[in-house]
């Protein structure tokens, strides 16, 4: 009987290829780790001397920046124009928000104009009837007509209510600022009543802007004065949840 040779193969002594490519994989994800712990753990100290070597190296001919040379946000909001201009918006509000008084400037007036927004007062004695926070027919008409413009502009809008140092009558208000508030959130409401889509901001001063009249103003003006609702259009344009 004849034998038919067994070919008897050995496993080779050397290391597996797979192992290779694993072996490498784990000093890539090693070092990715060291990595990260390195950046977390970073001295800001060191970090800044690297960031100003390089700076220097790459960029020689910097304009040197001092402590005192930082920008002023109210200086530049006059030379970035986010939204509609206060000069423009003075101009088309001035036709239909008019002062009795002629040149416009007096403590009276109803268009006023501040370098970073324009100003539409709402007297409140033609607004509101007395002590109350209810619009009157006649300034519901200017609000209406005033919110389709409004709703055109890009512009934040705040409005502010104000009083008089006198106290308030009646008992339906606590105090001269929970009035001028509510006076306030009358006037954004017809607003948006009126179709302004955008947000509003509400703030209630009572009388704490009082002392800000000019006092060369005689007293009975001043007071008059006071008592308004200003409607603030901002020069720069609105911004997302800043709704009150």
């Amino acid at each position: 009987m004849i034998e038919r040779p067994v070919l008897i193969v050995k496993a080779s002594s050397g290391t597996p290829s797979w192992m290779v490519s694993l072996a490498d994989l784990l000093a890539l994800m090693l070092t990715f780790f060291v990595l990260l712990f390195s950046m977390n753990a970073v001295q800001l100290s060191e970090w800044q001397a690297v960031v100003s070597s390089f700076r220097e190296q790459f960029n020689p001919e910097q304009a040197r920046i001092g402590k005192d040379a930082k920008p002023d946000a109210d200086r530049l909001r006059n030379f970035v124009p986010w939204a509609s201009n206060p000069d423009y918006l003075s101009v088309l509000f001035s036709d239909r928000w008019t002062s009795g008084d002629p040149s416009g400037e007096e403590v009276g007036s109803l268009v006023r104009q501040t370098p970073d927004r324009v100003i539409l007062g709402l007297p409140a004695d033609m607004a509101f009837d007395l002590g109350a926070a209810s619009v009157t027919p006649a300034a519901k008409k200017m609000l209406e007509d005033l919110a389709s413009q409004l709703d055109r502009l890009d512009n934040q809008l705040v409005v502010s209510g104000h009083t008089d140092p006198s106290p308030v009558k009646g008992r339906v208000f606590a105090s001269n600022w929970e009035l001028s508030l509510r006076r306030a959130e009358s006037v954004a409401n017809l607003l948006r009543e009126s179709g302004y889509q955008r947000p509003i901001r509400i703030f209630g001063y009572g009388d704490g802007q009082f002392d800000m009249i000019d006092p060369a103003v005689p007293l009975d003006q001043r007071s008059e004065f006071a008592r308004r609702v200003d409607i603030e259009i901002l020069a720069w344009k609105t911004e997302p949840n800043n709704e009150r």
